[in-house]
């Protein structure tokens, strides 16, 4: 059983990594767009930049908003298998 709770884990934390890495490309991609901009400085690249940063922010934040979704399942997961484990501890000495 024990096995099979440390499978769910390693799956959670997969879960919790995947948007992780997702929002990590978007914040780079975000940043080379701004540094990009800050470089060339015309009014017309900033003000797609912007139009563009502006759009991906929502789905960034849609984004955090699933992420806290899943860690906070991900860590009631991991107290639901530790309260297990010591049930099995406690019922093997009695």
């Amino acid at each position: 059983m024990t096995a099979k709770l440390l499978y769910a884990q390693i799956n959670d934390m997969d879960m919790v990594s995947r948007p992780v890495g997702r929002l990590e490309a978007d914040a780079t991609r975000g940043k080379s767009q701004a540094s990009m901009a800050a470089g060339c400085g015309t009014g017309d690249v900033w003000e797609r930049i912007v139009m563009g940063l502006g759009n991906e922010g929502l789905g960034f934040m849609e984004q955090i908003g699933e992420l806290k979704q899943r860690i906070c399942l991900c860590l009631l997961t991991i107290n639901n298998s530790r309260m297990f484990v010591v049930q099995e501890i406690t019922n093997d000495r009695n």
